[in-house]
Order: structure tokens, then sequence, then C-alpha cells
């Protein structure tokens, strides 16, 4: 097989991948929107729970066999989070400094880039 056959099986590949992919993300985000109408008629339910997404990230990362580092698992797992998340609810968090400080980097890296800052 050729150089650019070869090339061009694994990208139709990590295309199908992708595909899985953003099938299984909607259908996360599907469920996570489920939670966030149940929380609606639950009082006192709080959107944004920190244990939870601790204990998410520590599983994936304990299920993660590899290549990706638990750095590279963290980085994903928190915009997934943050995406699925803002369906319910948008953190709101307060940062001092203007724009791109260190402050709001810090932010975005905690909540991810759905965040309201």
């Amino acid at each position: 097989m050729s150089q650019k056959e070869q090339f061009k099986q694994l990208r139709d590949r990590i295309d199908k991948i992708d595909d899985q992919l953003l099938g299984l993300l909607n259908e996360r985000a599907g469920c996570a929107l489920a939670i966030g109408a149940v929380k609606e008629t639950t009082a006192g339910a709080v959107v944004y729970r920190p244990e939870r997404e601790a204990q998410i990230l520590r599983r994936v990362i304990k299920a993660s066999a590899g290549p990706l580092t638990p750095t590279q698992v963290t980085g994903i797992y928190r915009e997934i989070i943050s995406a699925c998340r803002s369906g319910e609810e948008k953190p709101k968090v307060a940062v001092l400094g203007p724009v791109g400080t260190y402050s709001e980097m810090a932010a975005v890296k905690h909540f991810g880039q759905e965040v309201a800052i």
C-alpha cells in the first residue's frame, strides 16, 4: 500500500471515529439536559456540583488506557462537562482585572469555555 493510500485509510478511520464521538457527545449533552429538567423540579437543586465533576474526572483518568495523558484527558473532559453544563446554566465567575489576565485564564481552565465572566 502506498503512503498516500495509508494516509487516506487512516484519515477515513479518524473521520468515522469523529462521527461516533460527535454522536456520543450529543447523547451525553441530551442526558445533561434531562438532568437539568429534573433539577428544575427539585427545590434547592444546584446546577454546578464540583464534587460530581471531580468524580467524573477521577473516573475517566483511571479508565484511560492511553496514549492520552491524565492532563490531556482532564482538559478534554473539562470542556465536555462545561459544554454539557451550559445547557443547564452557565456558571458566572467574577475575576480580578481586565480580559486576558491570569484570573480569567484560571477561571476558563477550571470551568471550561462555557463560563460567563
